[in-house]
């Protein structure tokens, strides 16, 4: 295709977009509201490009408004300015389009530019926007206003096109659900505590020769596994829930019923956490999660449904008691003899080689191959080493991430050392493109097919990247560190685009990710980030005032005046996110994903305050805005959390039981805008344009347009009902067309080129063209199914005396799908004692103790409970013995008949006790 025709046909395709807009004519004066241009495929084409491709750029003005545009265009490397005259190829509902075709030179890696637009003798200059633009004429200018304003394309920049479409859905696996209860104790109690934890291994049962000593005072020696799985978490690394990868796995229906087309899994790999943000081995799944032949079952399954899997990647440090490092928690020292259980004997860790050298004479000792991945020195200081008593133990220290020493910093080694063995286990070093070298490396074998995985997972999540690179000099306690090591991220890169073309990279980034911020990660470093800075803390501000950590002053720097309440709170906001459109190409801000919560914040309803408005309110604008949304586990059923510790709670299973509860109908709500989201192409890649803005009100409109339809979104953060006059034909609406409010079914017409909707408070309305709103039906086609297996629950266990009656009871159990259950008691032997929700055993005539089984069943599926009765001889008190005792779901009390005496007894809380 030459030029000319791929310019015209990108603008025909344009035309399309356009609605009716308000008159204009060459009178020697620009009508700046009318002109619009961005980086999204309506405007560049195609928008992702090599050096070297032809592209074409676009630009939007009112019918017979201009008499010529110009682009000024620079590309990166010794190129100078270019100007290149556009050409007038179509006009189509009011508005004219402008384009220009030129060839990217094959040395350019990035191209910057912004238009002249001109009515006669007025010409002016239309960029990418500036901070204090209204709303109405953003990128309009009297004048140049300088290179951090222009339009920014990267040459070779390719996202997959799945992930600016995907829904994410993040899950937490320890707290999600617990599918097979036989991993939740699988190491002893007595030989672990955090941070001191003996994994199994083939040939050898966990902690056969290690023996943990009693801890010292100040150190708690007991992980708390909790029995109760609507327990409050603890404010700490070392409690765990049961949750596990075939839970996942199980629960996938329900996942794809929130309209999310990929999963986001916190680590899964080998640690001896509940986050497992220091992981001990990364060709490991954790045995507490399952087995890599787990995840595999999970990459299939999850394929099949649809669904994407990607990984989170903690890549900047490991944990000091890993294959890597393998630090003296493991061990035992008496004198110089080194004792204990080595988890990896066939490894020498860089601890052993750096300290047990050093201080066992008699230790044989080893070679690492970990050892320059470490700072590691021994200091003249003492301590407790084996936490053994003996205090007079020398000391080995490291660099830390943020200071934490069980968390040691990988050592990269300078870009000068491409080879480095930490360059080469992560993304192969020098040999990163070839796919044989790359899927051997940590970046690929998790990701290509047939490496660690028949079919390889779909994309990492990195853990605080930019905190990666290497230490700055050799001085053996000085951790000074040059990080934003880009160099290593693009060799990354380059292995996972080695293993398959449509994997997915997104890092962990609280601020601007581009050249802005000194380091620019969306040159093809990235393809998007965990969009902290441009939505998760200015719409938390915006909605309840206050930052996503829950703690005084964060709305505040960057995040001023977005405060909800505050003057100017909506312009505020619109300019914000304005920025990330202009300072971060289309393709790059359309797969970052946009978050109201995550593992490191504290939960939005808890920012809320319990408020269910205004949580619905945030995921309207994760639904709608540019941007993937990420819907963090149990978000949707209004889990709260005042912090990141208390935000990681186990998903609330039985809160399906109610589909009218307030919860229910949230959850419901956050479903079919998802769904309304998958529905339209113009909410995943189309163009944003803000339509309406009142401070006085903080009410806010914006457009999502495309070639194929024009979505226009009202949003009230108000606490009263107001309406919002919505200037529709800036989004490509005309006169005339109908619009349906996809949630109300209210229909408006639009007149004079816009439309007036009443929003209630803390509230929002969809509107599109009536002849599109059918792609939404679907949505709304009846309550959202979530195929849910029942629970059972056949109370606890319960202290009768021998001669008592015990009524077993299963009124705690439920489905989450509101189906009828049938219930099923069996003894020990397999014998039917009951096959109603309440059965009576006994009277029992010895001591000992009798376990009973309800099974429950939906018809289709069915779930089990074991309670335990028992039994004890008769006490010397009066009137015992000859009484009834409820067992379970409702309560627990005891019933004695003689005399009329009547006891209760409050039911223990399940969990409340911690296995040992």
């Amino acid at each position: 295709m030459n030029h000319k025709n791929l310019a015209i046909a990108c603008l025909l395709a344009a035309g399309l977009l356009a609605g009716r807009a308000p008159a204009a004519s060459h009178d020697n004066d620009v009508e700046w509201d009318g002109i619009f241009s961005d980086t999204t495929g309506n405007f560049v084409s195609p928008p992702e490009f090599d050096a070297g491709d032809t592209i074409a750029l676009s630009l939007r003005a009112k019918a017979g408004d201009l008499t010529g545009v110009t682009c000024r265009l620079w590309f990166s490397g010794p190129d100078k300015e270019q100007r290149l005259p556009l050409s007038l190829v179509g006009t189509a509902g009011g508005f004219d389009t402008w384009t220009v075709a030129f060839t990217v030179p094959p040395t350019t890696t990035h191209v910057y530019y912004r238009f002249e637009v001109t009515d006669g003798t007025d010409t002016d200059y239309y960029d990418a926007g500036a901070p204090g633009d209204t709303w109405n004429v953003r990128g309009m200018s009297d004048g140049y206003r300088g290179e951090d304003y222009n339009f920014h394309l990267v040459a070779g920049l390719r996202t997959p096109d799945w992930s600016k479409r995907a829904v994410f859905y993040q899950i937490f696996p320890d707290r999600f659900y617990d599918s097979d209860s036989a991993n939740d104790t699988l190491f002893p109690d007595d030989c672990f505590w955090y941070l001191d934890y003996a994994p199994a291994l083939p040939d050898a049962p966990e902690c056969q020769e290690y023996t943990v000593p009693e801890p010292p005072d100040g150190w708690a020696k007991w992980c708390e596994i909790h029995e109760n799985w609507t327990e409050p978490p603890n404010e700490g690394p070392c409690d765990f829930y049961g949750g596990d990868i075939a839970g996942i796995e199980a629960k996938l229906d329900y996942v794809a019923s929130m309209g999310a087309t990929a999963i986001y899994l916190n680590p899964v790999f080998r640690s001896a956490s509940n986050h497992k943000y220091d992981v001990m081995d990364y060709t490991q799944v954790d045995p507490r999660f399952g087995t890599n032949a787990d995840l595999a079952s999970l990459s299939t399954a999850a394929g099949r449904k649809g669904l994407r899997v990607i990984l989170d990647g903690v890549f900047n440090h490991t944990s000091d008691i890993s294959l890597y490092y393998n630090q003296w928690m493991n061990y035992q020292l008496d004198g110089d003899v080194v004792t204990g259980y080595d988890p990896y004997p066939d490894s020498c860790g860089a601890w052993e080689e750096a300290f047990l050298n050093s201080v066992a004479s008699n230790w044989e000792g080893c070679s690492s191959p970990y050892r320059d991945w470490f700072k590691i020195w021994v200091g003249t200081d003492t301590w407790d080493v084996d936490r053994d008593g003996d205090t007079a133990e020398p000391a080995a220290h490291n660099c830390g991430w943020a200071g934490f020493e069980f968390m040691p910093d990988i050592d990269y080694q300078s870009p000068a050392q491409p080879d480095s063995s930490a360059r080469v286990w992560l993304y192969g070093g020098t040999g990163a493109a070839n796919p044989v070298i790359a899927a051997t490396s940590v970046a690929g074998t998790w990701l290509a097919d047939g490496a660690a995985l028949p079919r390889g997972l779909d994309g990492w999540r990195l853990d605080v990247p930019d905190n990666a690179g290497y230490f700055s000099n050799d001085l053996p306690q000085d951790c000074s560190k040059i990080d934003n090591d880009l160099t290593l991220w693009q060799g990354f890169r380059t292995a996972v685009d080695a293993v398959g073309d449509d994997k997915y990279i997104v890092g962990e980034l609280w601020q601007d990710a581009s050249s802005n911020s000194g380091n620019d990660y969306t040159g093809g470093v990235f393809d998007g980030v965990m969009n902290y800075h441009y939505f998760a803390m200015p719409v938390s501000c915006f909605i309840t005032g206050i930052g996503v950590h829950n703690v005084a002053g964060e709305c505040t720097g960057a995040y001023a005046g977005l405060k909800a309440g505050s003057s100017a709170s909506i312009s505020s906001l619109d300019a914000h996110l304005a920025a990330e459109r202009r300072v971060y190409p289309a393709p790059f801000y359309l797969a970052s994903q946009n978050l109201i919560s995550s593992h490191d914040t504290a939960r939005f309803t808890s920012r809320a305050n319990g408020d269910l408005e205004k949580l619905k309110e945030a995921f309207l604008l994760q639904a709608t805005m540019p941007g993937a949304p990420m819907v963090y586990y149990g978000d949707e059923l209004a889990v709260e959390g005042s912090n990141n510790e208390l935000g990681r709670a186990p998903f609330p299973w039985s809160a399906l039981a109610d589909p009218d509860s307030p919860e229910s109908q949230v959850r419901s709500y956050a479903a079919r805008l998802m769904c309304i989201r998958n529905s339209f192409s113009a909410l995943q890649t189309g163009s944003f344009i803000t339509i309406a803005i009142s401070d006085t009100n903080e009410t806010w409109g914006y457009g999502r347009f495309d070639s194929q339809a024009q979505v226009a979104v009202a949003v009230n953060n108000d606490s009263t009902q107001h309406a919002v006059v919505l200037d529709v034909w800036r989004a490509g609406i005309e006169d005339g067309v109908t619009l349906v409010d996809l949630f109300s079914g209210f229909e408006y017409v639009a007149t004079g080129g816009a439309v007036s909707v009443q929003v209630p408070r803390n509230a929002g309305a969809i509107l599109v063209p009536k002849g599109l709103a059918a792609a939404a039906d679907p949505c709304f086609a009846g309550p959202v199914e979530t195929n849910e297996p029942p629970v059972a629950d056949a109370g606890d266990d319960v202290r009768i005396e021998v001669g008592d009656v015990a009524i077993l009871d299963g009124t705690g159990s439920y489905d989450p799908d509101g189906d009828a259950l049938g219930y099923t008691w069996t003894d020990r032997d397999g014998n039917i004692v009951g096959t109603d929700v309440l059965a009576s055993v006994g009277p029992f005539e010895e001591a000992g103790t009798y376990a009973y089984t309800l099974e429950v069943s939906d018809g289709q599926e069915s779930d089990a409970d074991v309670v335990r009765v028992i039994v004890e001889q008769t006490t010397s008190c009066a009137g015992s013995g000859g009484g009834t005792a409820f067992v379970g779901g409702a309560g627990t009390f005891l019933s004695f008949g003689l005399g009329g005496l009547f006891l209760a007894a409050v039911r223990r809380r399940r969990g409340a006790r911690t296995r040992r």
